[in-house]
């Protein structure tokens, strides 16, 4: 016998060809344990294996398309203020450049309105080139 308070099991070992032997538990019943029964034990902890590794790598992926997500939002709010810029720089030239081929046709306004006319085009022309080739060099 084993133990004082009666935690221990006493089991003798099979003879001849037999699979299985006596074992004696705590509770004083006698159970058999047979060798198919350590075998599916093995084949259930071997499936809880396999199916915790699974799931260890469908986390993993997860984690993965989480990062990637994480960046793409990154990278789109990254894109807004150049795609904003891109917009103005080709406001300015289009303003500008118009501004600039329609001014001879209004020479016969007075000297003054016909050099701001001109100057403001310039301007925009200049602000529009200023703009693009300030987003190039931010990227």
């Amino acid at each position: 016998m084993t133990g004082d308070l009666g935690t221990g099991e006493l089991s003798s070992p099979a003879t001849g060809d037999s699979v299985s032997a006596l074992s004696v538990g705590s509770n004083g019943g006698a159970k058999a344990i047979n060798a198919l029964d350590v075998k599916a034990e093995f084949t259930v902890l071997i499936a809880e294996t396999n199916r915790l590794a699974e799931e260890n790598q469908r986390l993993k992926d997860k984690l993965a398309l989480v990062d990637v997500e994480q960046r793409l939002a990154l990278l789109k709010e990254t894109n807004k203020p150049f795609r904003t810029n891109e917009f103005l720089s080709s406001v300015c030239l289009i303003a500008g450049s118009a501004g600039l081929g329609a001014a001879a046709s209004y020479l016969d306004l007075n000297t003054y309105g016909w050099y701001v006319f001109i100057g403001m085009s310039a301007m925009l022309v200049l602000a529009g080139i200023v703009a693009r080739v300030g987003s190039l060099s931010s990227k």
